[in-house]
């Protein structure tokens, strides 16, 4: 059975003006992009489909035509379907209900040359609802290379703590809206790997994921 994803994911935009960097040629390029761009060579033309009596499994993936790109991309949903099947998914709930999982990509570019890819991917496996998950990846097209989050600032920035920051600063603000509490924000939002991993990027914004329950209810 199909369920709808009613879920109060938090999509925080973090304006980061001067501090972001991701590499010398972007420092070069920010704020002078209007709108975001993907190449033409970029499309959602990878698709894995499963049926079982025990559960359903659809996922979409980018084909970018470049070998390393495609294999890493590839590689989030293979791992995403391992993860399903082995963490309950191969055996059904209930003789009425299905196991589901359902995965579906994003892309973004802050340029031709830089692009990111968020994937959704939202698996029922028993419960009161679905749950879901943010993956993100985010490449330099012309090397291969995957960008982490400190590959985009500057040498001399505390990454995670200028993020932190300006990601705390606006949740604060939005407040009343999600739900958020000081206990989650304290932990949710400080400065760690783990609460800043899911980011994209555009050609004004570094959007910054945080999953269901991170800083406020779903």
């Amino acid at each position: 059975m199909k369920y709808t994803q009613t879920t109060k994911c938090l999509i925080l935009f973090v304006i980061l003006g001067g501090s972001l960097a991701a590499a010398k040629q972007v420092a070069h390029i920010i704020g002078t992009r209007k709108e975001p761009t993907i190449a033409n060579r970029v499309h959602i033309g990878g698709k894995i489909k499963e049926q079982t009596e025990a559960y359903s499994i659809e996922a979409r993936y980018p084909v970018t035509g470049e070998a390393s790109i495609d294999a890493a991309l590839k590689t989030v949903v293979d791992e995403q379907i391992r993860d399903f099947k082995k963490n309950g998914g191969e055996v059904a709930p209930s003789e009425a209900w299905k196991n589901d999982l359902t995965i579906t990509v994003e892309p973004y570019a802050f340029s031709e040359r830089y692009h990111s890819y968020r994937f959704d991917v939202s698996f029922f496996t028993g419960g009161a609802h679905p749950n879901l998950l943010y993956v993100t990846k985010t490449f330099d097209m012309e090397t291969g290379r995957e960008l982490a989050l400190r590959d985009l600032f500057k040498s001399n920035v505390n990454v995670l703590k200028e993020v932190s920051e300006r990601a705390i600063a606006e949740l604060q603000m939005r407040g009343d809206e999600i739900g958020l509490t000081e206990e989650s924000l304290a932990d949710g939002a400080s400065p760690t790997s783990a609460n800043y991993q899911d980011f994209v990027l555009t050609p004004t914004e570094l959007i910054v994921y945080f999953e269901p329950y991170a800083v406020a209810p779903y």
